[in-house]
């Protein structure tokens, strides 16, 4: 799969401006780019920890396998998102990466992290804070799956889903793209697929959304953002503190 340009460059250029050397470090990241193919494995639980990855096109899903050898989704990543990242400081993988979708990806280790803390602070501090940005979205997401009821938490991760595509310039009109099916969407809300098909129904009826494999459309997106309490962390994202 052949990729021109850099979506995680399109996301920091909308927080910052980045000077020459510092694109350099990051097409230096981004140098040796792999097609990965949907359900292929890019990172395994228990294996050392001593890779990243950049999502270049595409999506994956992060997975967290219990003992009962159920799976739960705990994250969905789209181009431009960083993988591993939020991982550094363990010593092997706590869970599996696995793409949801054909795509691309580059890897990097942990010399380049080290070279990139050495050359290009600045630009570590940047992909850090995106990283802490996911871990945000997830305690969101970990507070809905607690506290809110079945429907108001699907509208809650319909929303974030939502949140994320915009900002990697592929929302097409006022769609966006679902790459989990009702099984994978209950998978990421503990929630039986029969469930989530019954939700999905309803809302559908309602006119709430519509539904156009693979594209899905809130209709009143800001009701729902107020009816759940919802935050886009992605347009909240804070860097005045790194001068």
């Amino acid at each position: 799969m052949k990729v021109t340009s850099s979506a995680l460059l399109l996301r920091l250029e909308q927080l910052t401006t980045l000077d020459a050397d510092e694109r350099q470090a990051l097409h230096e990241l981004e140098r040796d780019s792999r097609s990965v193919k949907k359900r292929e494995a890019v990172m395994r639980r228990g294996t050392v920890h001593n890779n990243f990855a950049i999502l270049r096109s595409g999506w994956a899903t992060r997975r967290v396998t219990g003992a009962d050898g159920r799976s739960a989704i705990t994250h969905v990543f789209c181009p431009g998102d960083l993988i591993g990242l939020c991982d550094l400081g363990t010593q092997s993988t706590p869970h599996d990466i696995i793409m949801q979708t054909d795509g691309s990806m580059s890897l990097f280790d942990t010399s380049d992290l080290s070279r990139l803390a050495q050359k290009h602070p600045r630009l570590l501090l940047l992909l850090i804070s995106m990283s802490q940005i996911e871990d945000v979205v997830l305690r969101d997401r970990f507070y809905a799956a607690t506290r809110l009821s079945a429907e108001d938490r699907l509208m809650h991760f319909l929303l974030c889903i939502q949140s994320k595509v915009p900002n990697q310039g592929e929302k097409c009109a006022d769609r966006f793209q679902m790459p989990l099916s009702q099984k994978e969407i209950g998978d990421a809300l503990g929630l039986t697929d029969i469930y989530v098909n019954r939700l999905l129904r309803s809302l559908t009826d309602r006119d709430e959304i519509s539904v156009e494999r693979p594209y899905m459309r809130i209709k009143a997106p800001a009701r729902w953002t107020e009816r759940v309490g919802f935050h886009d962390r992605y347009q909240e994202t804070d860097i005045a503190w790194l001068t």
